[in-house]
């Protein structure tokens, strides 16, 4: 009976060994990021809306944003407007109808009517200015 019990143990230890996974730790100062994400300039990526958090339901075709949480400023420009012009040149006036909480300065979530006058969906993402009228 001792040999069965050493044996069992053995095989436990074998087994937790090679079931558990080996971490790579992360440095926390590394920032994540997705395939979406640019460093340096503004963009514009896009979002499908409805109620947002200026309290307005939207559609898809209208033309209106979300901004960065930090520019919302708890909605104090909520019906702002705000240009938006691509590297071609070509520019379009929207309004401010959401919070991005996903968003960094310099990055705005787009309704598919904005976004697609400037680029396609499948771009995913689009490089402009943005110049705030406040």
């Amino acid at each position: 009976m001792p040999h069965f019990a050493a044996l069992f143990c053995l095989s436990v230890i074998a087994m937790l060994v090679v079931a558990s996974p080996i971490a790579t730790p992360i440095n926390a100062d590394t920032p994540r990021t997705n395939a979406l994400e640019r460093r340096g300039g503004e963009y514009m990526t896009f979002f499908y809306p409805g109620l947002g958090n200026c309290g307005w339901t939207n559609s898809n075709d209208d033309l209106i944003i979300a901004v960065p949480t930090s520019t919302y400023d708890g909605g104090k420009h909520c019906g702002a407007e705000v240009r938006i012009t691509d590297k071609s040149g070509k520019s379009l006036t929207v309004t401010v109808a959401d919070r991005c909480p996903d968003c960094e300065p310099g990055h705005i979530d787009a309704s598919p009517g904005v976004f697609t006058y400037f680029a396609s969906e499948s771009e995913g993402v689009c490089d402009i200015s943005i110049t705030y009228s406040w």
